[in-house]
């Protein structure tokens, strides 16, 4: 009965802390809504988040709004076809549709959603090596060995080792804070649960469904049971239209730990049956986006465009104080030869591997990584404080956590200062909405519009309609269209070239603020007229013109 009332005491704390740490994630946003000044409206973005993508989301949104089922690159001009299926943008787009409710309230509740499974996946998982016991019924000999020393002084039990892996999971960062871009979590969201919170929904469920396929192949070493397979596999499958990255990590890190616990229990024909049903099931979605980018023209463009992976210092910088931590609690694990821990060795040794493997995506398979070192650097603490007296212990534990999270700090502090300043893209003023408000209602959902790489990032997003340009990967060429755009605008451009350029991408409206350069000098505008283009809507700071000779 006491251990019951313990066990629900520490589950307590756990949901607590996820509530903490979701509003202190979304703090900043928050921030952003109470701070909107009369005249601009807060576009829900922040500094430190990618901006640029998270419209690309919202434009995927739109779409589901207007009535799509399949989705179709809106940042770009080359024409292809719309098969891309999404299945949360569309539930969050339909929704908003049918309820008749802001978009903006269904992307927060997707969010939080989101972020509390992760939460969930997160301490079943952490609670598996420190808490569960193994198939022979005793703990693993590390919390053991913790929790049963005899002298009177304070040890790591293992459920402080479950609250204190937990909390540091959740707020832990690089040394960005420190050396700036050059460590990898400055630039890189993926490598840490608490910006994944922070980040649309993609990083925090990819993370929790990553979470839950390894539990279930747990499950499945442990019992042989083959749902487990089937779970998992049904995992993956849902995976592949969420954040299919993240199926190059765990497919061979799982299914590697899979084979190399059959090998020790002599299990190989459970094995290469549980593998083969996981796969079966898994694969047909790889296929999917597969064969979506090599039948596209223009998506396996996109497809080809190289996130690659810093240098290694880069990512032991961007992990921060649990790097080094992490290696001394691996060094324990392999001193104590326990096989418990085995598989956190794994998933990091392969996971780091694969930083670096032919991928154009090489940097998206850092997500996830952070937490076997959170778990290893915990049974390093444990080794840290294990002949400490209870309040020094407690002391080192909250200074590790502290300085751990110092680079979030830092990005919440960055984001405020950002949203206090007002300036754009977190806000953006109702003029610019009202424009595209009016592009919404009245251009056709496949017309291109023109406009400066800053404000063409929000066309897809507000209106529905195509732009010339927008998103440094979702449109083709990004880097030729934003000076062929410069020229445009520029005052110095023949109408002869301004007609050419008209007609060559099918530009339909033409947009016209502050951030579009020349387009208010008188010049520009007679040039523009002569062009084949006539005002169609102004008002205090926005104009837009439809082409009519082309």
């Amino acid at each position: 009965m006491f251990d019951k009332m313990i066990q629900h005491a520490y589950l307590r704390t756990v949901v607590l802390w996820s509530v903490i740490i979701s509003l202190a994630a979304l703090s900043p946003t928050i921030y952003g809504y109470f701070h909107q000044m009369p005249g601009s409206l807060y576009s829900g973005l922040n500094d430190s988040i990618y901006p640029v993508d998270v419209n690309s989301y919202f434009a995927w949104i739109k779409q589901a709004y207007d009535g799509k089922l399949l989705f179709e690159d809106k940042f770009t001009t080359e024409m292809h076809h719309a098969w891309i299926f999404l299945p949360v943008f569309l539930f969050i787009g339909h929704t908003a549709r049918l309820l008749h409710v802001d978009v903006m309230y269904v992307w927060y509740t997707v969010m939080l959603i989101s972020n509390f499974l992760m939460l969930f996946a997160l301490y079943s998982f952490i609670k598996y090596f420190l808490i569960t016991q193994s198939s022979g019924g005793s703990r693993s000999d590390i919390a053991q060995t913790i929790s049963e020393m005899e002298d009177r002084r304070f040890n790591l039990d293992p459920r402080i080792a479950l609250i204190t892996a937990f909390i540091l999971a959740t707020v832990a960062s690089g040394f960005g804070w420190f050396v700036g871009e050059f460590s990898a979590d400055w630039w890189m969201p993926e490598m840490y649960l608490f910006q994944s919170m922070r980040w649309p929904f993609t990083f925090s469920l990819g993370t929790a469904m990553m979470l839950g396929v390894f539990l279930c192949l747990f499950r499945f070493i442990e019992s042989g049971s083959m749902k487990c397979m089937v779970y998992a596999g049904s995992i993956v499958l849902m995976l592949s239209v969420v954040h299919p990255y993240d199926i190059f990590s765990i497919a061979p890190i799982g299914l590697s730990y899979v084979f190399f616990m059959a090998f020790r229990d002599k299990k190989i024909k459970q094995a290469v049956l549980g593998s083969t049903v996981f796969l079966a099931i898994a694969i047909p979605g790889v296929l999917y986006n597969y064969l979506i980018i090599v039948s596209d023209p223009v998506l396996k463009m996109q497809s080809e465009i190289a996130m690659a992976s810093p240098s290694p210092l880069s990512y032991i910088l961007g992990f921060g104080i649990l790097f080094p931590l992490g290696i001394w609690g691996a060094v324990i694990v392999v001193k104590k030869a326990n096989r418990h821990y085995y598989f956190l060795l794994s998933w990091f040794l392969i996971g780091f591997g694969l930083l670096y493997a032919p991928f154009s995506f090489q940097r998206r398979l850092a997500m996830g990584l952070n937490i076997p070192l959170v778990i290893l650097s915990t049974v390093a603490i444990g080794e840290i404080v294990r002949n400490l007296k209870r309040q020094w212990a407690l002391v080192i534990i909250v200074a590790v956590i502290i300085f751990a999270s110092a680079g979030n700090i830092m990005f919440l502090l960055n984001d405020a200062a950002v949203i206090e300043s007002g300036s754009f893209p977190c806000y953006i003023s109702e003029d610019f909405r009202t424009a595209l408000q009016w592009l919404d209602d009245n251009a056709k959902k496949t017309d291109v519009v023109l406009a400066s790489y800053d404000s063409g990032n929000f066309i897809p997003r507000y209106s529905g309609t195509r732009t010339f340009i927008g998103h440094w990967a979702q449109t083709n060429n990004a880097f030729r269209k934003s000076w062929e755009t410069r020229i445009f605008y520029s005052t110095n451009t023949p109408e002869s070239d301004m007609i050419h350029f008209l007609a060559t991408n099918h530009i339909k409206y033409i947009l016209c603020t502050p951030r579009e350069w020349s387009c208010s000098r008188d010049e520009w505008k007679s040039k523009v007229v002569a062009a084949g283009a006539q005002a169609v809507f102004a008002n205090r700071s926005a104009v837009i013109y439809r082409v009519t000779l082309q």
